[in-house]
């Protein structure tokens, strides 16, 4: 029905929500790789994939994901009323990296020949955001081509988690995420931290 995985199936409701999207996709590895159940990663495998492809369709504007969906990810005042919101495409980079841990247990080379590609791309789209400046990844990127003038701590704990940022930016991000300034936009849900928490975790 969709270009990606709907946020709520099965649902008569007509909504994307990308983030869910993503989210969806790793929760797919997590569980194959929690349970073992190889048998359930083979039979949901292509549509892990037809997800992906979906969004890499969708990556747009300056390559990174973008589209007229509802663009949320935690409840605060994230700048996310637009088409291009960056942890949309830092999610879609977590879930490619699920993808290509499914691909590497099912040996399925072609599948991780493009996701590989696809991650390149995505990353570099990614980075190219960056505030040299204030030391951050904007919210999002307006209609009219400018960077948001917010941030938030959610691009930052997600670029550190899914590996996005370069070596020398992570110091600064791990900075701003442990005594964020008083214009940056704060975690406002449990299950979003939650995130933070690994990011956190993953940095030892």
């Amino acid at each position: 029905r969709y270009p990606i995985v709907g946020c709520q199936v099965p649902s008569s409701w007509d909504c994307l929500l990308p983030a869910w999207s993503f989210l969806w996709g790793i929760s797919v590895w997590d569980h194959a790789f929690y349970t073992g159940d190889l048998e359930f990663l083979r039979q949901v495998w292509p549509w892990v994939k037809q997800n992906l492809r979906g969004a890499e369709k969708l990556c747009t504007d300056r390559g990174l994901f973008s589209g007229p969906f509802w663009n949320m990810f935690d409840w605060t005042g994230i700048d996310d009323a637009h088409r291009t919101v960056l942890h949309n495409s830092l999610f879609l980079v977590g879930a490619i990296d699920a993808a290509r841990k499914c691909a590497g247990v099912l040996k399925d080379r072609s599948a991780e020949k493009w996701l590989s590609s696809f991650r390149t791309r995505l990353v570099c789209a990614i980075r190219a955001c960056w505030d040299p400046v204030r030391g951050l990844f904007p919210d999002s990127v307006h209609e009219d081509g400018t960077f948001s003038p917010s941030a938030c701590q959610h691009t930052s704990f997600l670029a550190l988690l899914f590996d996005v940022a370069p070596r020398p930016q992570r110091a600064r991000l791990l900075k701003g995420l442990l005594n964020p300034p008083s214009d940056t936009v704060r975690v406002g849900s449990p299950f979003a931290m939650m995130y933070l928490y690994e990011a956190l975790e993953n940095l030892g």
